[in-house]
Formats: structure tokens, C-alpha cells, sequence
């Protein structure tokens, strides 16, 4: 039998405020997956000096630990997100300036404004491997609702139709498919009759509909422990885990598959 991986992960991702953010605020919600190494840190500081010295110390401590069986993976979602004023710390600054071995990192960014600008001519991001996201096109959509489970012939005949209201935006378009294959044509009829003015509407519209057929804090006790957990979780863990009847699980899960 092959070594079970089991990775480390420490993620700093944006919230979903539509605002810039600066580094302090940034770090002072830097996730790290090892528990041993947050709560040695003794709680978050309110200063970014404080703070840079305390993820310098996680980060180091984490990388230390780092080997085959248990790679780290370091995550920074959104960098073109992130406030840059003249003479103030940003968080591109505070990156790690280089890997060891069993350590990656995985940065995101819209192309504009130019992420690297904020990055230090010598910084390795520099020379990072590059991978960009383009949208779906017909063939792409008609894949999406197989793997959705369509038993009704939408790849062929709606796929035109998915691309034209989602403009191929890929998770624009699974969100769409799953919806179609789950509640019908009349779902794709609907969002053309009423499209949203962009994605984030869309989602916090279904985000909405969702928090109307499920009641009371289960389904936020799911993702508060989901948001937490070191690895996936089963239906019967969570169960477990919530001390839930597991019919009461897997009907919620049903309804927030997309989500989790």
C-alpha cells in the first residue's frame, strides 16, 4: 500500500466585502490547518508588526514540518484584491520569499490591475508558473451537465443556451447546469427572463432560495464544522460529529452540495 498524504495548508483569502484589504486585517485571518501551530501562537495580535512576526513564526514552523507524507500547500486568494497604498505594508510584502522542498504555493488574481507589480522585482512569484483561466465554450457546458447527472438530453439541446447567459464564466456555468438537471428547463427559462446583473447576484440569489427550504442552525453548524475540519468529512461523520440524525444531514448536504 502507497504513504497516505496528508497535507498542511495556511490560506489567506479575501472576504467577500467588495472592499480592498490591507495586511493587517489580512494576516490577523491567515488560517493555518495544523492546530498544534495556532494555538502555540497565543492568540491574534492587533498590530502588524505583531502580526508579520507571528506568521513569520507559523510559517516557519509549518515549513519545518514539511516533508512527503505531509506537503504544505500555502494559499493567497485574491492578491489584486489587496490595498496598495504609497509607504504601506502590503500584503504581497509579507510573502514568503522562497519555498523549501514539499512546500507550494498557489496565488490567485484577475489579470487587471497586474498582480506582479505589487511584487518585489526578485520576488519568486516572478518566475511562477503562470496558469490562466479562460471561459467554456459549447463543448465544455455539454460536459459539465453529463457530469451533473442530465438523464434528459440537456447537453444537447440547452448547452447554446447555458453559454449565451453564463458567458462560459465556469463556475457561473456548473452552478447553472446542476440547477437545470435538478429542477428543469424551467430554471434556465426563468434566469433568462430575469438574468442577474453578475455572477456574485446570481449566487446570492440561490444562497437566498437555499436558506428558504432548510430551518433552524444546522446548516451553519455544517459549514462552521466543514470551515474547520483538517480533511473532507463523510455524511455519517458529520452525523457523528453534530450528533444529528443522518437523514437530517444528508438532506441539507443535498440541498448545499454546490456550496460546500
Amino acid at each position: 500500500m502507497g504513504r497516505e498524504t496528508r497535507a498542511q495548508l495556511a490560506f489567506l483569502l479575501h472576504p467577500a466585502t467588495g472592499e480592498a484589504e490591507h495586511a493587517g486585517r489580512l494576516l490577523a485571518g491567515c488560517q493555518f490547518s495544523d492546530a498544534e501551530h495556532a494555538i502555540s501562537a497565543g492568540g491574534v495580535p492587533s498590530d502588524l508588526t505583531s502580526l508579520q512576526a507571528q506568521f513569520s513564526e507559523l510559517w516557519s514552523r509549518c515549513v519545518s514540518a514539511a516533508k512527503r507524507e505531509r506537503p504544505l500547500l500555502f494559499l493567497v486568494d485574491g492578491l489584486d484584491e489587496m490595498e496598495i497604498k504609497p509607504g504601506e505594508v502590503n500584503i504581497a510584502d509579507i510573502l514568503p520569499a522562497s519555498l523549501a522542498p514539499y512546500v507550494h504555493a498557489v496565488i490567485t488574481s484577475r489579470p487587471n490591475p497586474k498582480p506582479l507589480k505589487s511584487v518585489a522585482l526578485e520576488h519568486p512569484c516572478r518566475k511562477a508558473e503562470v496558469i490562466c483561466l479562460g471561459t467554456f465554450n459549447k463543448k465544455d457546458i455539454a460536459a459539465l451537465f453529463q457530469e451533473s447527472g442530465d438523464t434528459q438530453g440537456y447537453a444537447a439541446k440547452l448547452s447554446s443556451r447555458v453559454l449565451k447567459v453564463t458567458k462560459g464564466q465556469p463556475l457561473f456555468a456548473r452552478f447553472v447546469c446542476h440547477d437545470v438537471v435538478r429542477n428543469g428547463e424551467s430554471a434556465l427559462d426563468d434566469l433568462e427572463k430575469r438574468p442577474p446583473v453578475g455572477v456574485e447576484q446570481y449566487f446570492q440569489k440561490q444562497l437566498a432560495e437555499l436558506d428558504t427550504l432548510v430551518e433552524g442552525k444546522l446548516p451553519w453548524r455544517i459549514l462552521g464544522i466543514l470551515s474547520v475540519a483538517f480533511g473532507g468529512l463523510t455524511i455519517e461523520e458529520l452525523a457523528e460529529v453534530l450528533d444529528e440524525d443522518l437523514r437530517e444531514i444528508r438532506t441539507v448536504s443535498d440541498l448545499w452540495r454546490d456550496f460546500f
